[in-house]
């Protein structure tokens, strides 16, 4: 797809990023994000995480002034774990950074709209944002919820840094081995949960496979 015209205000052009992007967008998450985060340490975790590679692109909106990169706005659809999914029926925002040294009202929003324009997804999805984003997500329009929190016990450890008080260990033997066959039986108890409060995305038993268990 060809890049939107330049925004008149800025000389930004905004596009889907190229495979030939990732180091120029683990330096900008180095710089401008942290400098610890594990995408700006794993160009192998990026490219599973966002390399679409039927589309020949990385799942990321760049915004760029004269070559150098300003601003980005990741996503991940569900489909990117298991392409039986519709594309892009539900996308996940991640990664939503415009530089502070630059000045360029409006630029983060230019990035949401171009990825609505450009894939029209039934439904965005957010996690994990700070007051000001939320903020800004509710001027947007989007519905704001909290967000239960859930964990798996790695049943390999005795001894937990972060875990504490009182626990009962998963029963599944080992990740890697789980079949689909149990990911299924196990994604329909799941579903009877999640369907109660109306806000479920449409997830299937390879996507969870793929995305959390492999």
């Amino acid at each position: 797809m060809n890049a939107l015209p330049s925004m008149p205000q800025t000389g930004a052009t905004i596009d889907f990023a190229k495979p030939s992007d990732i180091s120029s967008i683990r330096e900008f998450i180095h710089k401008f994000w942290k400098a610890s985060h594990v995408l700006a340490e794993s160009g192998e975790l990026l490219r599973w995480n966002h390399l679409d590679a039927s589309r020949g692109r990385l799942n990321f909106v760049c915004a760029r002034v004269g070559g150098d990169l300003v601003a980005i706005l990741g996503f991940i659809p569900t489909s990117h774990f298991d392409p039986a999914i519709p594309f892009a029926r539900d996308v996940w925002l991640v990664m939503w950074k415009a530089r502070e040294d630059v000045r360029l009202p409006g630029i983060g929003t230019s990035l949401l709209q171009f990825l609505q324009s450009r894939l029209a997804p039934k439904t965005l999805y957010s996690v994990g944002n700070n007051e000001r984003v939320s903020s800004l997500y509710g001027l947007l329009g989007f519905e704001l919820l909290d967000l239960r929190h859930y964990y798996r016990v790695n049943q390999t450890k005795q001894h937990f840094e972060l875990l504490t008080g009182k626990f009962e260990h998963a029963d599944f033997a080992t990740f890697s081995n789980v079949s689909a066959h149990k990911v299924k039986d196990r994604l329909a108890d799941f579903r009877q949960v999640i369907e109660g409060y109306g806000h479920s995305t449409f997830k299937t038993a390879e996507y969870v496979r793929n995305r959390f268990l492999k």
